[in-house]
């Protein structure tokens, strides 16, 4: 389950230091404030924070702990409100901490311009600013800037090389990006840390299993459940197990358990979209894959599954726009190419048709095998140019 975790919010503790100027009651509520936010009372924290800022009203830590608090329970309009406060009054020491914390609401209202003006200010102020490489790797993870995302994790890890939202954020990029064997290893070195969490044993079954390592990824599997809390969160997991089995229907319809009871999540709708499509029920699968992009749009498994999709709807004209997206997040699927191929192939644009099958047969020998068969190419199977891509 993609969700961010606050593992920078006891960074924040810093903020309860206050010189001999600030009121003691203000500061006996920002603890207090703090105190509870560390235990998940978000709420309670907010109201503690705002008798500190009724107290002292000049006091910039209540409104830069009050934006956190309220960062986590995702309201984050509210959050810019108490920030634009905090910025007034707070130290310079500690204004990279600030913009970050902007940079994290201004994303998820959808001003993904300025919150990466945010983070570069905040990264400016202070180069080697945790908080701010890993708010700035997981904008990049979101919107498929992958190396991007990997580049700013690897700082990050050198600074902090047992920071595990760190490893586990590396490891959902790379199994979003496709690359399998850099997610098992990160997912591993995550769960040392947190060997507890069901869904990073969950994550590892997945990289396992697209590795072919059925055994690891049922064992991994297993083990989440042991960790799981139950509820909708296991009936995906169980999903997914069924899914692998080929048991769709089965499949389907845990999917669907899990949303009704209020499970959201980017993989949760993939999975949905890839039962459907399997049934032959690609027009409604098409928009699962949809809405899993319109949220992370480099997940290169929803593109491949929106691609396939429709093709068997025959939309060839977004079905090549797909390809085109696949190409640019991950160049190196070769069934990516030969369906391009295809799709040129049956409109007649040869050319374009012959582009696609080479680049196909240079990462896939056997596809050009397969194009000699192919009644999609049936137009070319006498044509010189073919045969000359082809080997004949």
């Amino acid at each position: 389950m993609r969700v961010i975790t606050f593992m920078f919010l006891v960074s924040v503790l810093l903020s309860a230091t206050v010189s001999f100027a600030v009121n003691r009651d203000a500061e006996e509520f920002n603890r207090y404030g703090l105190f509870m936010a560390s235990s998940g009372g978000f709420e309670t924290a907010i109201e503690a924070y705002d008798h500190a800022i009724h107290i002292a009203p000049d006091y910039w830590a209540p409104y830069f702990n009050k934006g956190a608090a309220l960062n986590s329970l995702k309201r984050f309009q509210e959050v810019l409100d108490s920030l634009d406060t905090a910025v007034i009054y707070a130290p310079e020491g500690k204004m990279a901490e600030v913009h970050a914390h902007r940079a994290f609401a201004l994303f998820h209202l959808g001003e993904v311009s300025e919150a990466l003006d945010e983070l570069d200010i905040a990264l400016n102020l202070v180069p080697d600013y945790p908080l701010g490489l890993y708010y700035r790797a997981f904008f990049n993870s979101k919107l498929g800037y992958y190396q991007d995302c990997f580049d700013d994790l690897a700082a990050l890890l050198s600074i902090e090389g047992d920071n595990p939202d760190a490893w586990k954020l590396k490891a959902e990029t790379a199994l979003s990006a496709g690359l399998d064997e850099e997610a098992e290893s990160a997912f591993e070195h995550y769960l040392v840390f947190e060997p507890h969490d069901g869904d990073g044993w969950f994550g590892l079954a997945r990289a396992r299993m697209s590795l072919g390592d059925t055994y690891g990824g049922m064992s991994a599997l297993e083990t989440a459940k042991t960790f799981g809390e139950g509820g909708p969160q296991e009936l995906f997991w169980e999903g997914w197990s069924l899914t692998q089995a080929g048991r769709y229907d089965e499949a389907l319809e845990a999917f669907e358990r899990a949303s009704a009871e209020g499970y959201e999540d980017i993989d949760l709708w993939v999975a949905l979209g890839f039962a459907l499509a399997r049934l032959g029920r690609d027009g409604e699968a098409e928009g699962y894959f949809q809405r899993a992009i319109e949220e992370e749009p480099g997940n290169v498994d929803a593109h491949y599954n929106l691609a396939a999709s429709l093709i068997n709807l025959r939309k060839y004209d977004q079905a090549l726009t797909t390809l085109e997206r696949i190409i640019e997040l991950k160049d190196d699927i070769p069934q990516v190419y030969y369906w391009g191929a295809q799709i040129n192939a049956v409109l007649g644009y040869k050319a374009s048709a012959l582009v696609y099958l080479t680049q196909a047969g240079e990462l896939d020998a056997s596809l050009l095998k397969r194009a000699r068969e192919d009644l999609a190419f049936v137009g070319l199977w006498k044509d010189a140019d073919f045969l000359a891509v082809v080997g004949e």
